[in-house]
């Protein structure tokens, strides 16, 4: 029997490499709301929020949802097969609780309300334009998934969000309307103007700015800085 790596140190090391790309993916997160304004130690307890909020969702309302179940009656007869088998309908009741995202929802939307405060400038009145767009399109990608809830694809509200600060801005107000434009897209688009959708989802929970849709909007935020940094420097 051999170890697959000779080297301890070499196997430790490739041990460390998971770690090793979450602290530069934490780096870079506190690197961009750096950009966005906020003193270093405040964008660390923030990146900090986000990430433990996620595993955090405040109750706000629980939705009665009702689910209809059809089955055949089976008699006990040898010849049952010769005879028709009658179809029994019941509807089943259970409550799916709405809640909010404290690391997906409440820190973003505290972020973007920074913005608007500290930048008026920069983000308005673009955002009048850009914000109805980014909904637009965060609706139409969103797909309610059975015991799952609202789910979208990741990439597309950060590269809507950056595309649209290209078009409306110029200089330094693209990264704080990107990273506007792209979380208020994903959380009116794609959790709010889907909540009458909820009795199609078997989950016990909608939460929003959780479950699919965390990603849509942390990761939104993110890469619409980046992405708004790059088209500052053009």
């Amino acid at each position: 029997m051999f170890l697959p790596l000779g080297n301890p140190l070499l196997f430790l090391l490739i041990l460390l490499i998971p770690l090793l790309f979450i602290m530069l993916f934490i780096n870079a997160v506190t690197e961009a709301f750096i950009h966005l304004g906020l003193p270093p130690f405040a964008a660390s307890i923030l990146v900090l929020l986000s990430i433990v909020g996620s595993l955090i969702n405040i109750p706000i309302k629980e939705v009665k949802r009702t689910s209809a179940v059809e089955f055949r009656a089976q008699p006990n007869s040898l010849f049952s097969f010769m005879y028709p088998q009658s179809r029994i309908n019941r509807q089943m009741f259970s409550n799916t609780t709405l809640a909010v995202n404290v690391g997906g929802a409440i820190v973003p939307l505290f972020l973007c309300l920074y913005i608007v405060l500290r930048y008026p400038g920069y983000v308005f009145p673009w955002c009048l334009v850009t914000i109805p767009i980014a909904v637009i399109v965060c609706y139409k990608v969103a797909r309610i998934v059975p015991n799952v809830g609202i789910v979208m694809p990741t990439f597309v509200p950060p590269m809507t969000a950056a595309f649209l600060a290209m078009i409306f801005s110029s200089g330094t107000d693209a990264v704080s309307l990107s990273y506007l434009t792209g979380v208020m897209g994903v959380i009116i688009g794609a959790d709010v103007l889907n909540l009458n959708k909820i009795t199609q989802t078997t989950a016990s929970t909608i939460s929003i700015g959780g479950a699919g849709t965390f990603d849509g909007i942390f990761l939104t935020g993110i890469v619409s800085v980046f992405l708004g940094n790059i088209v500052s420097m053009f």
